[in-house]
């Protein structure tokens, strides 16, 4: 009787183990299936930076993600074309007043 009864308690457990190993898997291929999800989205909604973060957190969780990582370097390209953007327009938008300050005050600048 005991020994039957500890054969079928430690496959029992064995198989509940399994269970929940499997279960957590399916859990994790849920969470980086909606994480693509989340990432195409951003992407699509011009995000790139929240994107690339995304991109990066499941990419921890799980490197081997392919599509997390080629959005993550098409985000951090986006991003960067997005703020070099910003940055060329701010320039351009304050020339004149610093082409009218280097006039006023040329020892200030320093000609490269």
């Amino acid at each position: 009787g005991d020994w039957s009864s500890d054969v079928c308690s430690s496959d029992l457990e064995a198989i509940i183990s399994k269970r929940k190993i499997g279960s957590q898997m399916e859990n994790i291929e849920d969470y980086i299936y909606s994480g693509n999800y989340n990432i195409n989205t951003l992407m699509k909604l011009k995000k790139y930076d929240e994107a690339a973060q995304a991109a990066t957190e499941i990419l921890q969780a799980h490197p081997g993600n392919k599509e997390a990582k080629k959005i993550l370097k098409k985000a951090n390209k986006q991003s960067f074309f997005k703020h070099r953007k910003a940055a060329v327009k701010t320039v351009a938008s304050k020339f004149p007043a610093l082409k009218t300050d280097l006039k006023a005050h040329p020892e200030n600048y320093v000609r490269i």
